[in-house]
Formats: structure tokens, C-alpha cells, sequence
């Protein structure tokens, strides 16, 4: 009689438990969360100290508004409140910036190390898989990531919040940092810069290459985004005037501008040549508004218009813009997670 010994599959591994990946996880990575969380605690208890000093100063200068002077704010204080305004303005940036930070500090050197030091090839050939291993990670370090955008979003709000009681244009709602300045959307910027790292890691297998191409490709992705995909999640609406005015009754300052240009009689875009030389020519050497009109006539223009986004879909764009990262978030991670299961460890 012959015995025959089957081993068993090795692609067929129960794999460690979910508490053993976190600890797993935390030995590994634990001086980064805890420097990554103290820096974060620091930059909140710096905007929170901003947000007390400032209020009684912001409150003198909202009891000034209106009043002949002198006021009951001191120069002193009037200097210092400058001061506090330029520091409560870089703290709009500052979520953008944590969200980059996680891209290269945190994504990028994840799996592109393991490659370098060949650590995979022990890790990923005992009972833990591949991808169980990526998942046990990803979920661990993510967790934290939303603790500390919110952390750092929600200081960093608060203080911009007190500044826009007293000067509501400040900042403009639909800026780059104003846009932003929502929690949900900032915690997704942190978690979309942590999964392209990852993907870039997988793909580079280099640390330096991949923190380098992880903050080129977060910051391009912002940009691309933020300028050119923003202004149109809805079809803009459009305004109408003559090129000599009167000017439309909107306030540009709270909407999203879209495009402007020139149409003809027929509502076509027209295209100048050189803009600024009929700009020049018609506005500067023709005061009178019916002059303007028939100047800009002999160019073929019958009126300019303006394509933008109102305000009250304010909410409505940053819930798209939200879902929009969600989903690359996803498929950066279906990316890495298949990068992972076809990479050999042997």
C-alpha cells in the first residue's frame, strides 16, 4: 500500500486575526503615529490658542464697525489682531498641507520599504497573506488619518469661523481654501493622499521615488480639480450684458465664475484677437456707454456674458467633490490591492 503526503495549498492560509494586524501594525508604525499625532495635537492647540486670544479682540473690533473714531480698540490690540489674522489665514492651507504630508510621509514608503528591505518575503509567506496584510494596515492607519484631519480641520475651522462672523467675505466661499475648510472633504484629501501613496508604493517600489511622485501626482490632482472641474459638477448659469454695462446685480465675490467672453447678435462666442487692445480701444478712448456699445459692435460683439455657479449650491459641490475623491480613493485601492496579489514572494 502506498501513502501518498498532500500539503496543503499554500494560497489557502486562514491567516492571523484582525488584533494581531494591529498590533502587528502599531510595532511597525508606531513612532510615525505618535509623532504624526503630537505634531497634529500642537498645530490644534496653536489654532485654539489663535481662536481665545483672538475672540475678545475680534469682539472690540465688531463693536468699532460703524463707529466714529477713536474706537475702543487700542492700537496695540489693532496690531496684534493683524497679526493673528495672517497667522488664521495660513491656517486655512494647513489641512491641505496634512493631507500632502499623509500622501508622502505615510502612503508612499508603506510597501515601497518592505520591497527595499525584502521584508515582504517574510511577511507575506507566513500566515498572513498579501492582501490580508495590506487590508489589516490600510485599515488601521486610515483610522487614525480621519482622527487627525478632523482634529486638525475642526481647530483650524473654528478659527477661520470667528474671522468670517466678523468679515463675511473672508474667506470667499468658493476659494480654494474656503471651498475646503469642510471637515468631510478634508478628511478625504488625507485619505485619497494615504491611498495614492500606497498605489504609487506598490507600482515604484522605490521610497524616495514614490514620496516624490506621491506629492507631484497629490498636488496635480488638487489643482486639476480644484480649477478645472470644479466650476462645472452642474451646468453654470449664464448672465448676459452689454459690454458698456450696467453691470449684472450678483455678488462675484460668492459665486464660482466659470467662463466669460464675448457673443455675437446671434448668442455665439466670439473671439477677440487681442482682447486687451479692444478692451483699451473702446473703454479707455470712448467714455459714453452707447460709444463703448457701438465700438465693440464694430468687432462683432453684441454683449459679454458670465457663466458661474450661485452660492446656494455651495453644500450641493462639496458633496460632489467629496464622492469624487471617495471613488479614486477606491480605485487606488483596488489598484494596490491588485498590485499585491500579483506580485510573487518567493
Amino acid at each position: 500500500m502506498t501513502i501518498t503526503a498532500v500539503s496543503p495549498d499554500s494560497s489557502i492560509r486562514r491567516g492571523a486575526g484582525w488584533a494581531g494586524l494591529a498590533r502587528l501594525t502599531w510595532c511597525q508604525h508606531r513612532w510615525l503615529i505618535i509623532a504624526s499625532t503630537v505634531a497634529a495635537a500642537a498645530l490644534a492647540a496653536s489654532f485654539l490658542w489663535i481662536y481665545l486670544r483672538a475672540d475678545g479682540l475680534l469682539t472690540q473690533a465688531e463693536a468699532c464697525r460703524g463707529i466714529e473714531l477713536p474706537c475702543a480698540i487700542s492700537p496695540e490690540a489693532s496690531r496684534e489682531l493683524r497679526t493673528l489674522g495672517n497667522i488664521a489665514n495660513i491656517a486655512l492651507y494647513a489641512p491641505g498641507v496634512v493631507a500632502a504630508f499623509f500622501a508622502v510621509f505615510w502612503g508612499a514608503p508603506l510597501l515601497a520599504r518592505e520591497f527595499e528591505q525584502r521584508t515582504h518575503l517574510v511577511a507575506w509567506t507566513q500566515d498572513v497573506s498579501p492582501t490580508r496584510w495590506l487590508a489589516g494596515k490600510a485599515v488601521l492607519l486610515g483610522a487614525v488619518i480621519v482622527v487627525l484631519c478632523t482634529l486638525i480641520g475642526a481647530s483650524a475651522g473654528a478659527v477661520t469661523e470667528r474671522w468670517h462672523r466678523l468679515d463675511s467675505a473672508w474667506p470667499l466661499p468658493f476659494s480654494m481654501p474656503g471651498f475646503e475648510r469642510w471637515i468631510p472633504l478634508q478628511v478625504v484629501y488625507g485619505l485619497f493622499g494615504f491611498a495614492l501613496g500606497m498605489a504609487v508604493s506598490a507600482l515604484t517600489r522605490r521610497t524616495v521615488v514614490s514620496m516624490a511622485v506621491s506629492l507631484i501626482g497629490f498636488t496635480v490632482v488638487r489643482v486639476v480639480i480644484a480649477y478645472f472641474a470644479r466650476p462645472y459638477y452642474l451646468p453654470p448659469l449664464r448672465i448676459t450684458e452689454p459690454p458698456a454695462g450696467p453691470l449684472a446685480d450678483y455678488d462675484y465675490l460668492r459665486v464660482l465664475e466659470a467662463d466669460r467672453g464675448y457673443l455675437d447678435t446671434a448668442g455665439n462666442s466670439v473671439q477677440l484677437p487681442d482682447p486687451n487692445q479692444v478692451y483699451r480701444e473702446c473703454h479707455q478712448d470712448l467714455p459714453a456707454a452707447e460709444a463703448v456699445n457701438a465700438c465693440y459692435a464694430n468687432h462683432g460683439v453684441a454683449s459679454t456674458f458670465t457663466d458661474y455657479q450661485p452660492l446656494d449650491r455651495l453644500f450641493t459641490f462639496r458633496l460632489i467633490e467629496t464622492g469624487i475623491y471617495l471613488l479614486l480613493i477606491a480605485a487606488l485601492g483596488t489598484l494596490t490591492w491588485y498590485r499585491i496579489r500579483k506580485m510573487p514572494t518567493v
